[in-house]
């Protein structure tokens, strides 16, 4: 998995990428097939600050991928309780 693609949802920065298998399981990703679709999902993306239901989507894929729930996630398959602060 590209490793910037989490730091830039936490960021609430816009993620344009080719079709990569990764990232087609993210909402917030705009997947481009082709080169015209890129050029397309570039201009979606210099306005999607304004679209709120892309930017729910871009913090809801940002907090299920953040190191907090990563590390949940380790803790339940070890059968490990994490602690919440």
């Amino acid at each position: 998995s590209p490793v910037k693609l989490f730091e830039y949802m936490a960021a609430s920065k816009p993620v344009v990428t080719t079709h990569l298998p990764e990232c087609v399981k993210y909402k917030s990703c705009l997947i481009s097939d082709t080169h015209d679709d890129f050029l397309k999902n570039l201009a979606t993306a210099a306005v999607a600050g304004g679209d709120s239901a892309y930017m729910a989507a871009l913090a809801n894929d940002a907090e299920k991928n953040s190191w907090a729930e990563k590390a949940t996630s380790v803790y339940q398959l070890a059968g490990i309780r994490a602690v919440k602060s």
